[in-house]
């Protein structure tokens, strides 16, 4: 793991590049989130049409991948490490 010598949240980083840091990190779950809205939308009726499976099953598996994606992404943020920070002497 990479550790820097400050953390874009930090109290150490200035309010411009922090508020560019939470901008960039607001964004990008949006869009993240409004793909996976548009995936699940979609996902059942692909599922019905091109593999055959009948509607119950098919909601079953997109709620079952939406939550393996949770569990996925708690997991990851969990394996993340805390870098201690260094301010300067």
């Amino acid at each position: 793991m990479i550790c820097h010598q400050w953390a874009f949240l930090s109290e150490e980083v200035g309010g411009k590049l922090r508020h560019h840091a939470f901008s960039i990190s607001f964004g990008l779950g949006t869009i993240f989130n409004a793909l996976g809205v548009l995936v699940a939308g979609f996902a059942p009726d692909f599922l019905m049409e091109n593999f055959g499976i009948s509607p119950g099953i098919a909601y079953r598996l997109v709620i079952a991948l939406a939550l393996l994606q949770f569990i996925l992404v708690i997991l990851l943020s969990l394996s993340l490490k805390m870098c201690p920070l260094e301010t300067p002497a």
